[in-house]
């Protein structure tokens, strides 16, 4: 299957099944919305005309055509995780598929942990593998201890101190936490 059509059912499949109440109280994080931004030609037109004129009072009853939202961010959060973890998703969803044909989407190497988890650097993104805030520094995985020892102030701490504080968790997260969130992103090699 292709990659993008495996994205879209997985993103399709993952909001269907969260509660309405959940989502309706994320919904005015994205009220925000207008003809400049990325998801706005996906939301069907009835949801863009509502927003054009109450852009300031997201809705209060849940409406299945504002799914489209979370499906844009599901999708978008998607394009870079490697096919292997596409298809242990599509798995778990119940959707059937033998293969993904497709690579993801180029991806930046966080400097702290080194996953390619950034579409691009300097946004103050945070790291979905060891939660780094990308402070706008051009820093790389492969930094000196000088620049490993420079504070960050979005993440309180130097990164050599962040990344050895990732390190001990990256253990206990492959021992009983959450190991599939670093298996769903290349790593960076030198």
């Amino acid at each position: 299957m292709q990659r993008d059509a495996l994205i879209r059912l997985i993103a399709r499949e993952f909001v269907a099944r969260r509660p309405p109440h959940e989502k309706l109280s994320e919904l005015d994080a994205y009220w925000h919305w207008d003809e400049d931004s990325d998801g706005w030609q996906r939301l069907p037109g009835s949801v863009r005309e509502e927003m054009l004129r109450r852009p300031d009072s997201p809705p209060k009853l849940w409406r299945s055509t504002y799914d489209a939202f979370f499906e844009f961010l599901e999708e978008d959060a998607r394009r870079i995780v490697r096919n292997e973890a596409l298809l242990e998703e599509a798995r778990v969803l119940g959707v059937e598929v033998d293969s993904v044909e497709g690579q993801p989407a180029p991806a930046e190497p966080c400097p702290c942990c080194g996953f390619r988890t950034f579409l691009w650097r300097g946004e103050y993104d945070i790291c979905p593998v060891c939660m780094w805030e990308d402070d706008r520094e051009q820093d790389a995985f492969s930094d000196g201890p000088e620049r490993l020892a420079r504070f960050s102030s979005p993440n309180h701490m130097t990164r050599a101190e962040y990344r050895d504080a990732y390190e001990a968790h990256r253990e206990e997260d492959l021992r009983s936490g959450d190991p599939e969130r670093l298996r769903k992103y290349e790593r960076f090699l030198r």
